[in-house]
């Protein structure tokens, strides 16, 4: 089903978050697969010499007390910079663990292995094979073609009728717009203080989720920042939160 013409890694990584220049891999896991159809499997844990945010475990249930004893980056970069030399990397949304591992390399000293690797990204043919839009949506949840898309009308009308096929398609989703309202539009994403996800929990602190200032605390953030963040594009949540800020109150997470 597949011609490999040099190895293909497929790999994943689990991180401490998701900042390359600030967080650390904690694990790893590979399937190398050979032009001739011989797989190997490798994963190992990570020492990431920092710890791992209590968010975070929360996701992947890995912890400081189980990365304790395992090596670190820098003693199984040797190894893994040997294993992908000559080989084409894939994944599934594969250019964020790319990214982490660069930055690993980069970090004890060697060099970017990555850097010749052809990719394949599982993600991205799924996202062109199965279309997140309307038209595929109204497909799947009424099992009819949407005629007439992109008229305002059509599409206003889809819309319900998706919506009617999602509530008979999953059981569990409540019946009543409040309830849908806040987990599926309002409620920010785990970890997040905010939906659009500008700020967010590390360590049981609240942090600037982005830019220059990413993963550091909001009472360590400069007041010039939060000024000019309050000036900016933000939601009304993440500017009432540094108003608070200013005044010295800070978040705290219950």
């Amino acid at each position: 089903m597949f011609q490999l013409k040099r190895p293909l890694i497929v790999f994943d990584v689990e991180t401490t978050g998701l900042h390359p220049q600030v967080d650390r891999v904690v694990q790893l896991g590979l399937v190398k697969v050979y032009p001739d159809g011989k797989v190997n499997e490798w994963e190992t844990l990570i020492n990431p010499t920092i710890p791992i945010p209590p968010e975070v475990t929360l996701v992947h249930h890995i912890t400081d007390e189980m990365v304790a004893k395992a090596p670190t980056f820098r003693d199984i970069a040797p190894t893994l910079a040997g294993g992908i030399m000559g080989s084409d990397v894939g994944g599934f949304n594969i250019w964020f663990d790319i990214r982490m591992l660069r930055q690993e390399f980069t970090r004890v000293g060697g060099k970017d292995v990555l850097s010749g690797c052809e990719v394949v990204d599982a993600y991205r043919i799924f996202a062109q094979k199965e279309p997140r839009n309307l038209e595929a949506a109204y497909t799947r949840y009424t099992g009819k073609k949407l005629e007439g898309a992109h008229n305002a009308m059509v599409d206003a009308r889809a819309s319900w009728e998706v919506l009617l096929g999602q509530l008979e398609a999953y059981p569990d989703l409540p019946r009543d717009v409040t309830e849908l309202h806040k987990i599926y539009f309002k409620s920010p994403a785990q970890g997040h203080l905010d939906v659009d996800g500008k700020l967010a929990w590390r360590h049981n602190e609240a942090t600037v989720n982005f830019g220059k200032h990413a993963t550091v605390p909001l009472r360590l953030v400069p007041r010039d920042y939060i000024q000019w963040m309050l000036n900016g594009d933000f939601s009304d949540a993440v500017k009432a939160i540094l108003r608070e800020c200013l005044a010295g109150r800070y978040p705290r997470r219950d």
